[in-house]
């Protein structure tokens, strides 16, 4: 079932997403990366002290599934299941997690499109915006976003998941 309908359903969920980021007196997550679909999401986030996670996740959520409820005139649950979560294991972990996110949109898009261009990702902030603040992935990449976005774009069958393009 999509949770996302209109083109403002998806500014909403953004917005609730980056305010329950940057309006705790006590900073619960850092938002690493982000994708929204048609009918799903992708969080990559840091947790910043205990239960952060989980209290960021159930503040927004309850939000935007107020709001989609009462704008699409419906009632009951918006989601399906419970939240799915897994623990980072290492830095290859979390640098190809990001890249898992920011490719997502690749099931969806025209053959013109490109992954910049889909407005409902973090991954143009990644590559173009200046101002973003990304620096635990891009870190990883000597800060240097055009590295960061070969990583993400590079297509390979032979190359192994674990490796850094470095």
């Amino acid at each position: 079932m999509p949770i996302f309908l209109l083109p403002q359903d998806y500014r909403v969920f953004m917005g609730l997403m980056f305010y329950h980021v940057r309006t705790r007196r006590e900073k619960r997550v850092e938002l690493l990366s982000y994708c929204l679909m048609p009918n799903h999401f992708h969080l990559l986030l840091q947790q910043s002290n205990d239960y952060g996670i989980s209290k960021y996740i159930q503040a927004f959520l309850i939000g935007y599934s107020m709001y989609f409820n009462y704008l699409h005139e419906r009632v009951g649950p918006l989601y399906q299941g419970r939240t799915k979560s897994r623990l980072m294991q290492n830095d290859v972990d979390l640098v190809n997690t990001s890249r898992y996110i920011h490719r997502n949109p690749n099931k969806i898009l025209e053959s013109n499109q490109t992954l910049l261009a889909y407005p409902y990702s973090s991954f143009s902030h990644y590559v173009q915006d200046k101002t973003a603040s990304y620096s635990k992935i891009l870190s990883f990449f000597n800060n240097d976003p055009k590295i960061y976005e070969s990583f993400v774009l590079f297509e390979s069958k032979s190359a192994s998941p674990d490796l850094l393009p470095y």
